[in-house]
């Protein structure tokens, strides 16, 4: 285990290998020459009550015939009458075998408190680490300088007395980078930098939260460095609000930044059947895997492909901006509702809404891109595909009626996905739009009736794969209806019909799935659990076989007849072990029959 702080080698100048042509920092392991070492470390330190210390401390640090090195250490802090001072600064001389170095770091803070704890700051740090040889810097030596001036106010009222004043808090700041040049260090980078930051919270009911930093990179030298000049801002606006009964409640989230986009490599690799998430369709008969022909698993002991995201050293500058938002109206949680001489008023207080929405956008940031887009604006997708980089899109509307009522609910909503992401190919996207209706009626105490009607597209794009683009119009209805034999023993009666057709052709390719299901659960109090199922589905395909539409169509089954069943059993030995078996069989239009079986024993301590 280590003995020593975790920045004892940066600290000490240490070198951390044992060919001495080459030293580099680094942590104390195993690789460093054998030799004696002696540390000394003596120190003084002054107190006066709570407002006054004074630290100074020496330390020697040797390893025999290898290695010299002694520090200054000294620290200053003052907090009286609302002054405040801290002060560190320490230097370090080393002599090694191929290198002396010394390490300079000062440390400098002072603040003052002024009325309604307003506080003025002022800071400045510099670290300079010279390691020569032979009075020549040698590449690991580094060097800047930094100081900052801020203004920050902290409510430290309970939040029932807080003030409408709130939080907040501005700085500037700028640091300068040096590089060594043979004997001297050179300026190489000015850095720049403003903040802002605050919060307000007018009442227990909503709170507002604020940051935005601006950051000017400017390069002195270009021959010294890799970076190049820049300009990155980053802000975010948080807002959550609740109304004093609840009726009206939401959030809101406003991020904008620049930066850089890492460009993706996938890659598969073949693992045991069932402990992957893919399956590769040899489409072209070449019996080499290609890209294109990776599709998630339909079944689960058919997946024996994983897929590893490998990030490459290929970036693009982007500009991001991402915006949420969700809302939520419940007239049942105000006075509204128990007005029961109103009729409409009582028949309105049914009805609530549920809304969620996530943006998240980035784009190139390269002057020579002529499409004009706002960074700003998360609402604009309209962008062309030379300028978009990535793309999510979430939302999701809900309308319900009677919710969570005991005989009868209903929901009217609306979903939205879209993801676009680059790799090295180029961009993949993926997008889903969908409306649809929910409705359930318990028929007495044993019956319940639930419907699923919705009506929408399911589209992805390729920028390198010319058969991975589709666009799939499709509309499904699906009846439900559940008996409650008894206490133990439920059974379920269900049927679904699905047609579907891709766009983007005129002959295109089409689909209509005729699934009836049956479904039935046996639980002996909390003993055992018995479930068994059996699906019928009859599939009419029209179009290319052997297509990525195809096996997105077909969901992995057959065009003809496909059965589907499954066992499973759930059965408690003791109070801490699980036994559970389950078997699955299907048959896949003329595939042959494939029987699946798993056990499994789980404990609990």
């Amino acid at each position: 285990n280590p003995y020593r702080a975790a920045e004892f080698t940066r600290d000490w100048n240490v070198p951390s290998t044992k060919n001495p042509s080459n030293p580099t920092i680094g942590n104390l392991t195993a690789s460093q020459n054998i030799a004696a070492e002696q540390f000394v470390l003596t120190s003084l330190n002054l107190n006066r009550n709570a407002w006054f210390s004074a630290l100074y401390e020496y330390s020697n640090f040797n390893r025999y015939k290898i290695y010299s090195g002694e520090k200054h250490n000294i620290n200053f802090n003052l907090d009286r009458k609302n002054w405040r001072i801290n002060s560190r600064w320490s230097d370090l001389k080393t002599v090694g075998e191929l290198e002396t170095t010394r390490f300079q770091r000062p440390n400098f803070e002072l603040s003052k408190l002024f009325k309604n704890n307003m506080r003025v700051i002022f800071s400045a740090e510099r670290e300079r680490n010279e390691r020569r040889r032979a009075d020549t810097l040698s590449s690991a030596s580094f060097a800047f300088d930094a100081w900052k001036i801020g203004i920050d106010r902290r409510n430290t009222e309970s939040p029932q007395k807080q003030s409408k004043v709130g939080n907040f808090g501005f700085s500037f700041s700028q640091r300068i980078d040096y590089q060594p040049f043979t004997h001297i260090f050179k300026q190489t980078a000015t850095i720049n930098e403003g903040s802002v930051t605050g919060d307000f919270s007018k009442n227990q009911n909503s709170s507002l939260t604020w940051n935005m930093t601006y950051r000017d990179l400017k390069v002195s030298d270009t021959s010294l460095t890799t970076q190049r000049p820049q300009q990155t801002y980053l802000g975010r606006i948080d807002y959550v609000f609740t109304s004093k009964k609840g009726f009206l409640s939401g959030s809101s989230l406003y991020e904008i930044g620049s930066g850089q986009e890492q460009k993706i490599e996938y890659q598969y690799i073949r693992v045991n059947k069932g402990e992957g998430q893919y399956i590769w369709r040899n489409r072209n008969n070449d019996t080499i895997p290609q890209l294109n022909e990776f599709e998630i698993a339909p079944f689960q002991d058919q997946a024996d492909y994983v897929r590893i995201s490998l990030f490459t050293n290929q970036f693009i500058r982007t500009n991001n901006v991402s915006f949420a938002q969700s809302l939520r109206i419940d007239p049942k949680l105000t006075r509204f509702s128990q007005d029961t001489s109103v009729q409409w008023k009582r028949f309105l207080s049914k009805f609530s809404t549920n809304s969620n929405i996530q943006i998240s956008r980035r784009v190139k940031n390269d002057p020579s891109v002529s499409e004009r887009i706002s960074p700003w604006n998360p609402f604009e997708w309209a962008i062309s595909d030379a300028s978009l980089v990535a793309l999510s899109v979430n939302l999701r509307n809900s309308l319900f009626f009677n919710r969570n009522n005991a005989h009868f609910d209903s929901e009217f909503g609306q979903l939205v996905n879209r993801n676009r992401v680059i790799i090295t190919t180029g961009f993949e996207e993926r997008g889903r739009s969908e409306i649809y209706m929910r409705n359930k009626w318990n028929i007495g105490r044993q019956l319940t009736l639930l419907n699923y009607v919705s009506t929408g597209y399911q589209s992805n794009n390729s920028e390198a794969f010319q058969d991975r683009r589709y666009n799939i119009k499709e509309w499904k209805i699906e009846p439900q209806l559940t008996w409650l034999i008894n206490r133990d023993m439920r059974v379920a009666v269900a049927y679904k019909l699905k047609n579907g057709y891709n766009t983007l052709k005129i002959n295109g390719e089409r689909i209509r799935n005729n699934n009836l299901s049956l479904e039935t659960t046996f639980n002996r109090t909390t003993e055992a659990q018995l479930r068994a199922q059996f699906n019928y589905i009859q599939i009419v395909y029209i179009g290319q076989k052997n297509t990525p539409i195809e096996y997105t169509l077909l969901e992995g089954l057959q065009n003809g007849r496909n059965y589907l069943w499954t066992i499973g059993l759930d059965k408690t030995l003791s109070k801490n072990v699980l036994f559970s078996i389950n078997y699955e069989g299907r048959k896949t239009g003329d595939a042959r029959v494939i029987h699946v079986g798993r056990a499994q024993v789980r404990a609990s301590f």
